[in-house]
């Protein structure tokens, strides 16, 4: 039996069924495909950002790398700008530099915490359909088996023209159910890696900018101390 034989031969539940696993695949190809030129994009247009504004926030030149405008937006570039333009404009009304960097640090984890549910989008979907798509699979399964009952019922016996449509039903429905959670599982376990990564990479470019405050408060009050010498 073709498919097309089968799905005339399925009632309206078995129908649904196979319209649904349908849906949620077409979803899974969709997000998986927003998601993977969302992260390529990432990696192209942060680099050359970081090469840049890195070694400055090492050094605490932060009115320098205040200075450095990321060629296209990017998580880490909108992290460390966003924290960059909060010590500016905070530095000269803080009352210490402790004060100053949790003004800052606070920045930091908002706009860190903002980039990762804009990359998390669609994950959630993923995760949702790779955990029911089997059982709306099941789901077909007990509306084929109910169609070979009914096939017995209508012939009067068990024969194998009595049961067959109802079992590719049931067959085609649990395959179907599995070809969807597959990949649905498999990317959000490989999408949900690479986030964590990107969200550590997050942390750490958060970790060198508090640092960089410092070492500016550092070179700032040695600078004082000189004027008054």
């Amino acid at each position: 039996m073709g498919f097309a034989e089968i799905w005339e031969t399925m009632g309206p539940v078995a129908k649904a069924v196979m319209v649904s696993l349908l849906l949620m695949s077409v979803v899974v190809m969709s997000i998986t495909i927003q998601r993977a030129i969302a992260l390529l994009g990432l990696r192209r247009a942060s680099g050359g950002y970081e090469a840049q504004v890195k070694p400055l926030l090492a050094r605490g030149q932060l009115d320098e790398a205040a200075t450095v405008r990321a060629a296209r937006p990017s998580p880490i570039g909108n992290v460390i700008e966003a924290g960059l333009s909060e010590y500016v404009d905070t530095r000269a009304d803080a009352p210490s530099t402790t004060e100053l960097i949790d003004v800052v640090r606070s920045r930091l984890e908002q706009t860190v915490g903002r980039e990762m549910d804009q990359l998390r989008k669609g994950l959630g979907a993923l995760a949702t359909i790779g955990s029911i798509a089997p059982f709306v699979g099941l789901f077909g399964t007990v509306a084929g088996i109910v169609t070979s009952f009914e096939g017995i019922a209508a012939t009067g016996g068990g024969g194998l023209t009595a049961v067959s449509a109802g079992i590719a039903e049931a067959l085609v429905a649990t395959a179907l159910g599995i070809l969807v959670a597959i990949p649905a599982v498999v990317f959000f376990n490989y999408f949900s890696a690479k986030l964590r990564a990107i969200e550590s990479s997050l942390e750490d470019a958060s970790s060198l900018l508090i640092n960089g405050v410092r070492k500016a408060g550092w070179i700032e009050g040695r600078s004082l101390t000189e004027a008054a010498e």
